[in-house]
This record gives C-alpha cells, sequence and structure tokens, in this order.
C-alpha cells in the first residue's frame, strides 16, 4: 500500500474487481488507449481525470492504471483522487502490460 490506496498487480484481481463493478481508468495518452485497453475504461490523462470522473460517485471503487510499472503520473493520479474524497482508489501496478499479456 502506497499511501491509502491499494496497489495490485495481477490480472486475476483486476477482473474481479471489474466483475464487481470497478470503474477502470486509463492514464494513458489516447494513441495507446485507441491501440488496446482494459474493457470499459474510461481514458484520461491523470492531470484530467477529475473531470473525466466528475459524475462517478466518491464511493465507487476506481481502477488505475498506465503502461504498466510505476509510473509517477499514476501515483499522482491516485493521491489526486483521494484527496478531493474518492475513498476506493486502487492502482493497478501491472497496468496495461500485465493485462494485455494475461488476457491473451
Amino acid at each position: 500500500m502506497a499511501g491509502r490506496f491499494l496497489e495490485v498487480r495481477t490480472a486475476a484481481i483486476v477482473a474481479a474487481l471489474l466483475d464487481a463493478g470497478a470503474t477502470p481508468v486509463d492514464l494513458r495518452n489516447a494513441t495507446a488507449f485507441d491501440a488496446g485497453h482494459i474493457p470499459g475504461a474510461v481514458n484520461s490523462v491523470w492531470t484530467a481525470v477529475l473531470g473525466a470522473l466528475a459524475t462517478t460517485p466518491k464511493s465507487d471503487v476506481i481502477l488505475l492504471y498506465g503502461a504498466g510499472g510505476g509510473n509517477a503520473d499514476e501515483y499522482a493520479g491516485a493521491f489526486m483522487l483521494e484527496a478531493v474524497g474518492y475513498t476506493k482508489v486502487i492502482y493497478y501496478v501491472g497496468g496495461w502490460a500485465n493485462w494485455n499479456v494475461s488476457t491473451e
């Protein structure tokens, strides 16, 4: 745990979170997102993530991810969401790289 938000590292855990209704947020750029993303994901760079989630209740589970490997922008997004009151922020450290390999 890096702050109050949780970190997950495996696609199996992410799949279970998605099945339970988590909102996936892809923090990569639009070109990377268009090339492939976790089903149902919202695309937003971390600096715009609050606007992208404006209608999402702060009690919902938010699953942030990027390319994979622990990018500082992804941590910044998680800290920012917590700072404005999102209470269930989860960061998928494995990101798209792990998901893409695990679900092929």
